[in-house]
């Protein structure tokens, strides 16, 4: 039957009348404008509503500054230009984490970004103005700063202000404080449902479900999963997953692999990739540099690109083998521990990925095949449901 679909299509085709096909375009059409006029509307509100909260962030930090922190620091320190220089790194410093927020894309709208800008070519003009708006009002922040207390003439001001925005979008550090201000205001915001989420880790012995954490959850933060589609003339046909090195060279991993209608979940290195073959990969968003290159020849999937707590809640709705993650604690007696990745068993026995580890607050994505599984840490993993209920059994509640 599936052999039989392509000539039958073409068949109708040819035979098809011509108003027949102008009315399935028409709607074909209909129904793109309307999928990018809701995106327009999902990523403008999300876009307005996180750009007042930074902003009134900011603005709020700005005003004490100028009206309580100025005031006190100049009768202390009446000589000079140390009191203004001062209140100028403070402010710095604190409003620096909101400005770098300011100038990322979020994990909740760039999805939808990445959508209108693979969809119209025209939408790319007016997503760049978005977000050079983003960084003139970072910028104008950082100027507002240095022409209020500063005694400098404004041909110094405005390149010292450049690199400062520079810096700061360049800062991962910066980013990584505004994430940990994120979750510790979630938590507090949500604190009736982190307490319920911290019971039944409590009750699991400590295993956690990506599922069951806040949307600022660390992971969430910085691992993606979109779908690429592998098209005609790709370097990809043909080779097998453990010669292209997604992971090595950047820090991807294929979990899923989809080829004529049917899901291959967890797919070993020996799997060999086929022309229309579709890949979800799981790692930090390169959606952009692998579109780009024209020997891979891969076309990103509309709707694909969301968070792991996003894509984890979607499974949920499959009703074919699902894929889940989880944080499994690893314990001295555990049959991981000390074990290297390449020697655990976790992918050749389990059919498990690993895509994340924690140990005193030091956090890995995607660790190569080397690192060591050290005991009184986190190992997150992705894989088929019953294969990870297997995993979690047989390394905590067996033990």
């Amino acid at each position: 039957m599936m052999k039989l679909s392509g000539p039958a299509y073409l068949f109708l085709l040819k035979r098809m009348p011509e108003s027949w096909k102008l009315q399935l375009n028409r709607r074909e059409h209909l129904n793109t404008l309307r999928k990018q006029k809701s995106d327009w509307f999902l990523l403008l509100k999300s876009y307005i509503i996180y750009m007042l909260e930074l902003s009134v962030l900011i603005l709020g930090v700005l005003i004490v500054s100028e009206k309580y922190l100025a005031p006190f620091l100049v009768v202390r320190i009446p000589q000079g230009p140390w009191a203004e220089l001062l209140v100028v790194l403070i402010t710095l410093l604190v409003i620096s984490p909101f400005l770098r927020a300011l100038t990322h894309n979020r994990s909740k709208y760039s999805g939808l970004m990445l959508n209108l800008w693979t969809a119209k070519a025209s939408n790319r003009i007016y997503l760049i103005l978005l977000t050079a708006i983003r960084m003139m009002l970072a910028y104008s922040a950082i100027l507002y700063l240095m022409f209020r207390f500063l005694p400098l003439p404004t041909v110094l001001i405005i390149p010292i202000g450049i690199v400062l925005l520079v810096f700061i979008l360049r800062s991962k550090a910066l980013l990584k404080r505004y994430w940990r201000l994120e979750a510790r205001f979630m938590i507090n915001l949500n604190e009736r449902q982190m307490e319920e989420n911290l019971r039944k880790i409590e009750a699991n012995q400590g295993v956690r479900n990506i599922r069951d954490m806040h949307e600022a959850h660390w992971l969430d933060n910085v691992l993606y999963t979109f779908c690429l589609r592998i098209e005609r003339d790709s370097t990809l046909i043909g080779k097998a997953l453990k010669d292209i090195h997604f992971r090595e060279d950047l820090n991807l991993i294929v979990i899923r692999v989809e080829r004529n209608k049917s899901k291959i979940n967890v797919p070993d290195g020996s799997f060999v990739l086929t022309e229309g073959d579709i890949l979800r990969m799981a790692g930090h968003n390169l959606v952009y540099k692998l579109i780009r290159d024209e020997q891979l020849n891969l076309n990103f999937v509309p709707d694909s690109l969301m968070t792991l707590n996003a894509f984890s809640r979607q499974e949920t709705l499959s009703k074919a083998a699902r894929l889940t993650c989880s944080g499994i604690p690893i314990r001295k007696e555990s049959p991981l521990a000390g074990k290297r990745l390449v020697d655990s068993g976790l992918m050749s026995v389990n059919k498990c990925m690993v895509i994340g580890m924690e140990r005193n607050k030091q956090r890995l994505i995607n660790p190569g095949s080397e690192q060591e599984i050290q005991p009184c840490g986190l190992v997150w993993v992705v894989g088929e449901e019953k294969q990870v209920s297997k995993l979690i059994s047989e390394n905590v509640y067996q033990l």
